[in-house]
């Protein structure tokens, strides 16, 4: 797959978030959303931060089992800090989505 493909949910992405600002920026009420918006909402946040994470060069020194287990940490404190601050628990939201797309945690591919 050639750089530009690649590139292409990055800027979709982009376009989203761009799209989002302007919402948010005229808008003087709270948005109406619930929690399938706050899971989503994480899911990217977990995939921008994880990408991020992977370029941090501290990381770069850790064993994937430590990578593992800090990843799960931050997904716990995140998890954590969304139920306190919203009321929502992303794991109830999930639980009760029928779906078992997302596992609680996921494990490094063997080797």
């Amino acid at each position: 797959m050639m750089t530009n493909e690649l590139n292409k949910p990055i800027e979709a992405m982009k376009n989203a978030m761009d799209a989002l600002a302007e919402i948010v920026l005229s808008q003087d009420a709270p948005g109406n959303f619930d929690g399938d918006d706050l899971v989503n909402a994480l899911c990217i946040l977990q995939y921008v931060a994880h990408s991020l994470a992977w370029k941090n060069p501290a990381f770069a020194d850790l064993t994937i089992e430590q990578r593992c287990k800090l990843a799960e940490e931050t997904g716990k404190n995140l998890r954590q800090t969304m139920k306190l601050f919203t009321g929502i628990d992303p794991h109830d939201v999930l639980a009760n989505s029928h779906t078992d797309a997302w596992p609680e945690t996921i494990e490094p591919k063997a080797a």
